[in-house]
C-alpha cells in the first residue's frame, strides 16, 4: 500500500458515525502512515466538517499549529 510511503506529518480525521470511512478504516490508515495522528469526532458522520465544524476546526488548527510552531 502506498500509505506507508507518506513521509510528512499527517492528520487522519473523521467521524465516529461515518459509514463510508468508518473509524476502524481511519485507524488502519493512520497505522500505515509513519508520521500520522488519528482523530475521531463523536456525533459526526462522513461530512464531519459540516456536522461538527467547531470540533473539526479545533483539531485541524491544533495539528497545523503544532507544525508551524514546532
Amino acid at each position: 500500500m502506498l500509505l506507508g510511503t507518506i513521509d510528512v506529518p499527517t492528520l487522519v480525521l473523521g467521524g465516529a458515525e461515518d459509514s463510508l470511512t468508518p473509524p476502524d478504516v481511519l485507524r488502519s490508515m493512520a497505522a500505515s502512515i509513519p508520521k500520522s495522528r488519528v482523530e475521531i469526532l463523536e456525533q459526526a458522520g462522513h461530512l464531519s466538517p459540516l456536522e461538527r465544524p467547531a470540533a473539526f476546526n479545533h483539531v485541524a488548527s491544533e495539528f497545523l499549529g503544532a507544525l508551524l510552531y514546532h
